[in-house]
């Protein structure tokens, strides 16, 4: 009974002061071990695998399937090489393409496929060059643009999923590794890069022409990872450099503008070095990362996701159900999911 009564006051005092949040970070499972630097791949089915990566003073070779449904993980192949730094991309049907990757003394060429139902990773094609840190991006069920990446860092290139053809299409204005891009079912934006680079572009996929678009990221993030959500939004995940504080930026396509929100991440420490993959079948959000700031630190076990779709009514105080823990609620104040640390409410 009182802890009802302290809710009801809650309300009261978050209808005063309330304003627009976005969903709540949860631990949504964890990974068979601490690890970081890898990639990060939705089959578009109900797995995401975690490729490669660091766990303390090594390079990881494994592949780890990531079960949406039950948050569960295993190993379900490896690679021929211990290897970090890696590109992955999912084409339209649920084929896995990683590109590049270092072993710690060397840059790797290859161009690897692999998919929920053949898990083990095949070679088809090798880059120009040994390269890593470069950005992968799906458009449709037969390509995939590269951008950046450290040793072919002004390269756009194309990669033909049905042939396994490699060619260059285009070069980016600055040297960039590190770079987020996420595609829209129209152009391939593509997010930052480097450590100090805070540009924002515009790929057409069918021109092969790049476009530098009027605006930036918060300066100095570092490291970021993108996701587009549909409905015309994308979500791109930063750490800024000198707070070491975990950005959420929302990106609006339809007018290219920028909107920082609030998300509480701090209870779990930073994020340094983050994946993320967009899971449309429950529409959520999973995010991976090491909450310390080398990589050759312990890693992470945790696997992160938050609700993309959280619909509150238009008027009045709401408790809206958990959708897997019915203890807990969401707090929804006149169409406006509560900006607060107690979104997520026991009763």
């Amino acid at each position: 009974m009182l802890r009802k009564m302290a809710l009801f006051i809650l309300l009261i005092l978050l209808q005063l002061h309330s304003n627009r949040a976005e969903p709540v970070p949860e631990i949504c499972g964890t990974l068979p071990a601490g690890h970081t630097y890898g990639a990060a791949a939705y089959d578009g089915v109900d797995s995401i695998f975690f490729l490669g990566g660091q766990a303390g003073s090594g390079q990881l070779n494994t592949v780890v399937q990531y079960d949406v449904n039950t948050y569960q993980s295993k190993i379900v192949g490896r690679f021929p090489r211990r290897m970090d730094s890696i590109a992955a991309a999912t084409t339209g049907n649920g084929d896995i393409f990683t590109f590049g990757g270092f072993t710690g003394q060397y840059r790797e060429t290859e161009i690897y496929k692999l998919s929920g139902h053949n898990p083990t990773p095949e070679v088809v094609n090798h880059l120009s060059r040994g390269a890593s840190l470069i950005s992968a991006v799906a458009v449709g069920s037969t390509s995939i643009f590269l951008f950046g990446g450290f040793e072919i860092s002004d390269q756009i290139s194309h990669h033909n999923a049905t042939t396994n053809t490699l060619k260059l299409v285009g070069i980016l204005p600055i040297d960039l590794e590190s770079l987020a891009t996420v595609y829209d079912g129209e152009n391939v934006f593509v997010f930052g890069g480097n450590h100090f680079n805070s540009a924002i572009y515009k790929f057409d996929p069918i021109a092969f022409s790049l476009e530098t678009l009027n605006l930036t990221t918060k300066q100095y993030l570092e490291t970021n990872t993108a996701q587009y959500i549909g409905k015309g939004e994308s979500i791109l995940i930063s750490r800024d450099m000198i707070t070491k504080e975990v950005h959420f930026t929302r990106f609006h396509h339809k007018n290219e503008t920028l909107e920082e929100f609030q998300v509480d991440f701090k209870r779990y420490g930073s994020l340094y070095y983050p994946t993320s993959a967009n899971v449309s079948k429950n529409k959520k959000l999973y995010f991976h990362g090491n909450p310390h700031p080398f990589p050759f630190g312990p890693g992470s076990e945790n696997v992160y996701c938050m609700e993309l779709d959280i619909t509150c009514p238009w008027e009045g105080l709401v408790l809206l159900p958990h959708p897997r823990n019915c203890s807990l609620y969401y707090i929804c104040s006149d169409g406006k999911l509560v900006n607060s640390s107690s979104i997520l409410w026991t009763l």
